[in-house]
This record gives structure tokens, C-alpha cells and sequence, in this order.
């Protein structure tokens, strides 16, 4: 069963304990629900869509129940449930939107050195269009970098995912070097 969420909308604002947002959830590409979360804590709201029942929702929850548990953050495992699959599927479109602003609108670096913490956006004055001019100046300042602008957006959406979890950074780092 493969579920996605489409036409997420997300508001930081009023986000508090969990990510306020609402969003169509859609399952094997057939509406099923809208999903929705003030922001306030507690799980999300899932609303069938037309022709669609609260029984077709408890359906798709026991088959999602029923899947192994999610491996998160160092290594802790959780059982899957709707609501947890729904929030992870949030963060990854967020994630996802973030990235793609962040890598429209300049240049983002990872670097092992410390001083940069790891991963770096570059001055706006770094635009995408002109990466390929100063790709050698970045180079000579933080010659082990990897251009995340440069990865397929899978990986590069990786490497951002991870950018809070160093060890993770130092992995995904360590295998593009390897590959080179």
C-alpha cells in the first residue's frame, strides 16, 4: 500500500507540540482522507473524503499497524501507526519544501571542519546560476566540502534530513567520498 500526502499546507505559526498543517492523504493514488493538525499536541484529524468511510481509514490503519517497526533518530524503534506515518510523511514534505527553497536561493555545503558545524549555507550573493564560477574559491576554502547543490535532490534531501545528527552527516559524507 503506498501512502502519500498532497496539497500540504503548512503553518509554522501555529505550530507548538506537533506541526499544524492540513493535507490530502492519498492511498495507492485514490483520496482517502484530509489530515489535519492545529498545531496544539495530540494526533491528527482524518476526515474521509466523499465516498470514502471512517471504516476505509481503520482499514488502511491496521494494514499500516501491521508493517515493522521505524527505525528513528540513533537507532530507537517504533511501532508504526497511522498518525506516526502520517507525521513522518509531514516532516519529509517540509523537509522537502525547505530544501528546495534553500537550494533555489544559494549554495548549501557540508564540511567535516568544525568550525563550520557541518552544514553551511553560503551568502545569498551565492546564487545556483553561478555556482560553477566560484566552485573552485569554495573548494579552496573548505577543500573536503560537498556541494549539496550538486547531489541528486535524493541525496541531497538526505544530507539535510541528517544535518542535525553529526554522525550521520560524517557517514553520508564518508560513503560520497568513497564513491569518488
Amino acid at each position: 500500500m503506498k501512502i502519500e500526502l498532497k496539497n500540504l499546507k503548512h503553518y509554522p505559526a501555529f505550530t507548538e507540540e506537533t506541526e499544524a498543517f492540513t493535507a490530502t492523504v492519498y492511498v495507492d493514488g485514490n483520496r482517502l482522507c484530509t489530515a489535519e493538525n492545529t498545531g496544539k499536541g495530540g494526533c491528527h484529524q482524518l476526515i474521509p473524503v466523499k465516498g470514502k468511510t471512517y471504516e476505509d481509514i481503520q482499514r488502511v490503519a491496521l494494514w499500516v499497524r501491521s508493517q515493522p517497526q521505524v527505525t528513528v533518530g540513533d537507532g530507537m524503534l517504533l511501532d508504526e501507526d497511522l498518525d506516526f506515518h502520517i507525521a513522518r510523511l509531514v516532516d519529509d514534505g517540509i523537509q522537502t519544501k525547505e530544501l528546495k527553497k534553500l537550494l533555489g536561493k544559494g549554495v548549501l555545503i557540508y564540511s567535516p571542519k568544525v568550525e563550520t558545524n557541518g552544514l553551511l549555507k553560503l551568502s545569498s550573493k551565492f546564487r545556483p546560476s553561478i555556482l560553477d564560477q566560484f566552485r573552485d574559491n569554495i573548494k579552496a576554502v573548505y577543500p573536503d566540502c560537498v556541494i549539496i547543490n550538486d547531489l541528486p535532490f535524493d541525496q541531497a534531501l538526505e544530507f539535510y534530513r541528517n544535518s542535525s545528527s553529526m554522525s550521520m552527516l560524517k557517514k553520508l559524507y564518508d560513503e560520497k567520498h568513497k564513491a569518488n
